[in-house]
């Protein structure tokens, strides 16, 4: 009868430890998918916000932080691909392809104004807006970062890795 009782308490013992290490596990693994989800929206929020820059090398920037971000987190990826859509839809008037004798009048008509009118921010070459080249790149690179993933023609297991650099552009 002793036995059995110890034998008993013992078990209640054994099982109540295997509660206590499930429960600790389950709470672990919770608390590591919070931390990493909180990783990657953070990632997602600073690399959206470069979009936002005037800068469009920032914006650059911005672009492939979002590409590897939906590399790393294929749950992500539909929202980084809808962002990016949302960006190319924002109105953009492309230039014309620079005239380098056309560039050259532009460019002594705003050195004679500077001389006889204090600067302003439109006469700098930095102005918000006024690089239409360098937003051309940023869209460029979009649609690219798009086609590349669209067109991608490896099997499906093998998707979940980046591309060989041979293959971008």
């Amino acid at each position: 009868m002793l036995r059995t009782a110890l034998a008993a308490g013992a078990g209640i013992t054994l099982a109540l430890a295997f509660r206590r290490q499930r429960h600790q596990e389950i709470s672990t693994a919770h608390t590591t998918h919070d931390a990493t989800e909180r990783r990657v929206t953070d990632l997602y929020t600073k690399a959206a916000e470069q979009l936002g820059h005037e800068k469009a090398a920032v914006r650059l920037a911005g672009l492939y932080a979002l590409e590897r971000v939906a590399q790393d987190n294929p749950g992500h990826r539909q929202t980084i691909v809808n962002v990016i859509c949302a960006y190319l839809r924002m109105p953009f008037t492309p230039s014309a392809p620079a005239d380098p004798e056309q560039e050259r009048k532009q460019a002594l008509r705003r050195a004679r104004r500077r001389t006889r009118t204090p600067s302003t921010a439109t006469d700098t070459p930095t102005a918000a807006g006024s690089d239409p080249e360098g937003e051309r790149q940023v869209r460029l690179t979009a649609q690219t970062i798009l086609t590349d993933h669209l067109r991608d023609t490896r099997t499906p297991g093998r998707r979940e890795t980046r591309k060989p650099a041979s293959s971008r552009l």
